[in-house]
Protein backbone atom coordinates (compact mmCIF):
# COMPACT_ATOMS: atom_id res chain seq x y z
CA UNK A 1 0.00 0.00 0.00
CA UNK A 2 3.05 2.52 -0.63
CA UNK A 3 1.98 5.57 -1.97
CA UNK A 4 5.16 7.88 -0.93
CA UNK A 5 8.35 6.88 -2.36
CA UNK A 6 10.04 10.30 -1.47
CA UNK A 7 12.12 8.43 1.43
CA UNK A 8 13.62 6.23 -0.79
CA UNK A 9 15.21 9.33 -2.82
CA UNK A 10 18.29 9.17 -1.15
CA UNK A 11 19.41 5.72 -1.76
CA UNK A 12 21.27 6.11 -4.36
CA UNK A 13 23.29 3.13 -4.97
CA UNK A 14 20.11 1.39 -5.73
CA UNK A 15 20.22 -0.85 -8.80
CA UNK A 16 16.87 -2.35 -8.64
CA UNK A 17 13.32 -1.16 -7.00
CA UNK A 18 10.33 -3.50 -7.22
CA UNK A 19 7.23 -0.69 -6.66
CA UNK A 20 4.68 -3.45 -8.03
CA UNK A 21 1.12 -3.49 -6.78
CA UNK A 22 0.91 -0.34 -4.64
CA UNK A 23 -0.74 2.87 -5.00
CA UNK A 24 2.57 5.29 -6.18
CA UNK A 25 1.26 7.70 -8.20
CA UNK A 26 4.45 10.31 -8.16
CA UNK A 27 7.74 8.81 -9.19
CA UNK A 28 9.94 12.21 -9.16
CA UNK A 29 12.00 10.66 -5.81
CA UNK A 30 13.44 8.37 -8.17
CA UNK A 31 15.15 10.80 -10.73
CA UNK A 32 18.10 10.51 -8.33
CA UNK A 33 18.90 6.99 -8.36
CA UNK A 34 21.30 7.25 -10.93
CA UNK A 35 22.51 3.49 -10.54
CA UNK A 36 19.00 2.15 -10.94
CA UNK A 37 18.89 -0.06 -13.65
CA UNK A 38 15.63 -2.14 -13.25
CA UNK A 39 12.17 -0.97 -12.15
CA UNK A 40 9.30 -2.55 -11.26
CA UNK A 41 5.98 -0.39 -11.50
CA UNK A 42 3.35 -2.86 -12.17
CA UNK A 43 -0.27 -2.12 -10.85
CA UNK A 44 0.12 0.90 -9.59
CA UNK A 45 -1.85 4.41 -10.09
CA UNK A 46 0.15 6.71 -12.34
CA UNK A 47 -1.69 8.81 -14.32
CA UNK A 48 0.77 11.93 -15.22
CA UNK A 49 2.74 10.52 -18.15
CA UNK A 50 4.60 13.40 -19.20
CA UNK A 51 6.34 13.73 -15.52
CA UNK A 52 6.72 10.21 -15.76
CA UNK A 53 8.26 9.84 -18.95
CA UNK A 54 10.38 13.00 -18.52
CA UNK A 55 11.53 11.33 -15.40
CA UNK A 56 12.24 7.70 -17.04
CA UNK A 57 13.81 8.99 -19.92
CA UNK A 58 16.52 11.16 -18.10
CA UNK A 59 17.65 7.77 -16.11
CA UNK A 60 17.27 5.81 -19.42
CA UNK A 61 19.26 8.69 -21.52
CA UNK A 62 22.16 9.52 -19.06
CA UNK A 63 22.45 6.61 -16.78
CA UNK A 64 21.79 3.12 -16.86
CA UNK A 65 17.99 2.24 -16.30
CA UNK A 66 17.31 -0.33 -19.31
CA UNK A 67 14.11 -2.52 -17.49
CA UNK A 68 11.19 -0.92 -17.08
CA UNK A 69 7.87 -2.56 -16.02
CA UNK A 70 4.85 -0.18 -16.45
CA UNK A 71 1.81 -2.10 -17.48
CA UNK A 72 -1.39 -1.95 -15.01
CA UNK A 73 -1.31 2.16 -14.56
CA UNK A 74 -3.54 4.23 -16.26
CA UNK A 75 -1.04 5.57 -18.55
CA UNK A 76 0.02 2.11 -19.50
CA UNK A 77 -3.83 1.69 -20.96
CA UNK A 78 -2.66 2.88 -24.54
CA UNK A 79 0.15 1.82 -26.10
CA UNK A 80 0.87 5.69 -26.94
CA UNK A 81 3.17 6.39 -23.93
CA UNK A 82 4.64 2.92 -24.17
CA UNK A 83 5.93 3.98 -27.97
CA UNK A 84 6.65 7.20 -26.31
CA UNK A 85 9.27 5.17 -24.26
CA UNK A 86 10.70 3.25 -26.59
CA UNK A 87 11.29 6.13 -29.17
CA UNK A 88 12.58 8.79 -25.99
CA UNK A 89 14.80 5.85 -24.32
CA UNK A 90 17.32 3.99 -27.02
CA UNK A 91 18.85 2.11 -24.72
CA UNK A 92 16.41 0.62 -23.09
CA UNK A 93 16.11 -3.25 -23.30
CA UNK A 94 12.78 -4.78 -21.80
CA UNK A 95 9.60 -3.34 -21.34
CA UNK A 96 6.85 -4.85 -19.60
CA UNK A 97 8.99 -7.93 -18.97
CA UNK A 98 9.44 -8.31 -22.75
CA UNK A 99 12.53 -7.91 -24.92
CA UNK A 100 12.71 -4.57 -27.05
CA UNK A 101 13.50 -5.47 -30.28
CA UNK A 102 14.31 -3.14 -33.52
CA UNK A 103 10.95 -3.78 -35.03
CA UNK A 104 9.35 -2.51 -31.95
CA UNK A 105 11.20 0.86 -31.88
CA UNK A 106 10.20 1.43 -35.83
CA UNK A 107 6.88 0.68 -35.02
CA UNK A 108 6.73 2.98 -32.51
CA UNK A 109 7.89 6.13 -34.21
Amino acid sequence: MIKDISPIEDLTSLEKLYLNRNQVSVIEPIKNLTNLSVLGLFHNEIFNSKSTLEVLAYLGINFKLREISIDGNPISSTTRFKNQLLTSIPKLRMLDEERIEELDREVAK
